[in-house]
């Protein structure tokens, strides 16, 4: 819901920009600005040593050290501590450090004095470098009203932040042209568009309802947006439009409706699917840090068709990360013999877009607990790349790549390396396609049921 705070609704003033020091808050002016160290291409520098303006650490990961995780539930934690900055922005003054629900930045240069996020000093441009971010909370289908208004609008369906979708085996028709969506659900359902003012500091998300840009003001413009926007989704984050969060699998991989990997290898940035941002203004370290965190969503319902010929849709415990398996279990004639039915030939898999090979279903199982998935984290200034392409060809996407596509960076780049834990077939149902085109993808398919146990944990 928007915060309701009055400030949030009245000219209180237009900028506050303070900076902490012994615990007491100070206003921040040109003396400031020359006090402090400057940036010098894409690192802080200070007394000589090379400093990025965020430290950044992923909590829930050790460098070098390759983990072993279930589907989904379990945490994502990203620590971003600031070094050395000039101040907390604000567009509204009142508090001067935001309460859940405002945004902030911190600042780390402005070289012209004047603040692009304030609409009333009209800058002539952007030339500061700040990390944006808003103490929030996003769930899937919960709307809200609070953090980058830009990104609000950009993480739902209409703004092309909704499921990546690819051509999967249709029931109805025996052929492979069911346009079907693909990793965690996301969105409130249909887009609502309506026309609202954009952009003001002074309004949450969608903003007055509006004709044209005269019926706006504090730097809005009349738009179409979708007002069930619920800041979850595919992009980057409302909350904390900076992170760069990338994947080496699934979704993480930009594909072609046909299940091909788009070139040059592209990757997508997952960031718009944190669930929180929350900061402290002094640490335990005497810095302001900003804590995101994200809970690895599951997959889409698994949909196929049972022994009487209905189609079933159950969940299936995949998640974000489960590579994405294309899957033909009845390759060639099928045949009926007297303990059941098979097909000729072994099924036909196809993972993350790469070629088709001959797995059965343990084996399928077999090469998704083999398989090392990599994930990237970076911080870059202003807002982030919703998508970034492999620019120097190495065959990694990273933060390299954002600089060689023109972002600067403002962190260095974390990774963290992990197996998936897939026990069963039924542990991860794959998507179900028609390799050999005989109209059949499944054969026989049998899921055990048996006692509850305990079982020790693999390390």
């Amino acid at each position: 819901m928007p915060n309701s705070t009055a400030h949030r609704h009245q000219h209180l003033g237009i900028l506050a920009l303070s900076l902490v020091v012994a615990g007491a808050a100070f206003s921040g002016g040109a003396d400031l600005y020359r006090s402090t160290p400057r940036l010098s291409g894409d690192a802080f520098v200070t007394q000589g040593t090379v400093q990025h303006p965020i430290t950044l650490k992923i909590l829930t990961a050790r460098d070098g050290f390759v983990t072993r995780q279930v589907a989904n539930g379990w945490p994502i934690a990203l620590l971003l501590s600031s070094n050395n900055e000039l101040g907390i922005g604000r567009a509204v003054v009142g508090p001067f450090f935001p309460i859940k629900g405002d945004t902030g930045y911190l600042m780390y240069a402005d070289p012209d004095h004047c603040l692009s996020f304030v609409p009333q000093m009209e800058c002539a441009g952007i030339d500061e470098t700040y990390v944006e971010f808003t103490p929030d909370q996003d769930r899937p289908g919960v709307a809200h009203g609070t953090g980058n208004q830009e990104r609000l609008a950009a993480l739902t369906d209409s703004g092309g932040g909704g499921s990546p979708k690819i051509f999967l085996f249709n029931y109805a028709t025996g052929l492979n042209d069911l346009l079907t969506p693909v990793g965690p659900p996301l969105g409130p359902g249909p887009d609502v568009i309506e026309s609202h003012c954009l952009g003001s500091p002074f309004n949450s998300y969608p903003g007055p309802s509006c004709s044209g840009d005269a019926d706006c003001s504090d730097g809005a413009t009349c738009e179409q947006v979708p007002v069930n926007a619920d800041g979850y989704g595919l992009g980057a984050d409302d909350d904390l439009p900076g992170l760069v969060l990338l994947a080496d699998t699934s979704i993480g991989v930009v594909f072609d409706q046909n299940f091909n990997p788009v070139a040059p290898r592209t990757a997508r940035n997952l960031a718009g699917l944190l669930d929180s941002v929350a900061y402290q203004l002094n640490d335990a370290s005497a810095q302001t840090s900003i804590l995101a965190h994200l809970n690895v969503p599951p997959g889409q319902p698994a949909t196929f068709v049972d022994s009487l010929g209905h189609v079933q849709s159950a969940p299936a415990p995949l998640g974000l990360f489960t590579p994405l398996v294309l899957m033909d279990r009845c390759v060639g004639a099928p045949f009926q013999e007297e303990n059941g039915s098979g097909c000729e030939q072994s099924p036909r898999v196809r993972i993350d877009g790469g070629p088709i090979a001959n797995l059965g279903d343990e084996e399928m199982i077999d090469a998704l607990n083999a398989k090392v998935i990599t994930l990237r984290a970076f911080v870059v200034n202003r807002t982030a790349p919703s998508s970034l392409a492999d620019m120097n060809g190495d065959g990694i996407v990273g933060a390299k790549d954002a600089t060689l596509a023109g972002y600067q960076l403002v962190s260095g780049e974390k990774t963290f390396q992990f197996r998936g834990w897939y026990e069963s077939f039924e542990q991860a149902i794959p998507l179900f396609y028609d390799f050999d085109g005989n109209g059949d993808v499944i054969g026989t398919l049998v899921f055990p049921k048996g006692p509850g146990t305990v079982t020790q944990v693999p390390r």
